[in-house]
């Protein structure tokens, strides 16, 4: 006879009453007595994790902030006399920091930079290297 804890009889009852008693007790049979299927066993675990994780990835991207649809928003709101740089710039920090993620953090970089030279009277190039640099830079962070 088989000595099983108490843990172990109370899994092997349920099991039994589940499944029934032809099918659980072959069941039980190769996960206690054949060593083979212990690592099968881990293997489908460590799968049904990754599938977990990869669900949860794809989910919580769809959460995120999409490139082109930002474009198009953040392009429509500058307008085409580019009048509405400021406002664009504040519902892009708005956005931004609603969404989170590596995009967000990096065009939060680009939008304080602008900000800052523009309190700083910066010209166009010297603004435009200026905030290429802090987006790189944060790039760097968040990649690492």
């Amino acid at each position: 006879m088989l000595n099983f804890t108490r843990s172990k009889q109370i899994f092997l009852l349920v099991f039994f009453a589940m499944v029934g008693s032809s099918q659980a007790f072959s069941v039980v049979h190769i996960i206690f007595n054949d060593w083979v299927m212990w690592p099968i066993m881990a293997l489908s675990v460590i799968a049904f994790a990754v599938i977990l994780e990869r669900l949860m990835v794809v989910f919580l991207e769809k959460r995120k902030i999409k490139p082109s649809k930002f474009m198009d928003e953040f392009l429509a709101k500058v307008g085409e006399d580019g009048k509405g740089k400021d406002a664009a710039v504040a519902w892009g920090v708005e956005l931004c920091e609603k969404k989170g993620g590596i995009l967000s953090a990096l065009l939060l970089a680009a939008f304080h930079k602008y900000k800052d030279g523009k309190e700083k009277n910066m010209h166009a190039g010297e603004l435009k290297e200026w905030m290429t640099k802090s987006v790189e830079q944060r790039a760097g962070v968040e990649l690492m």
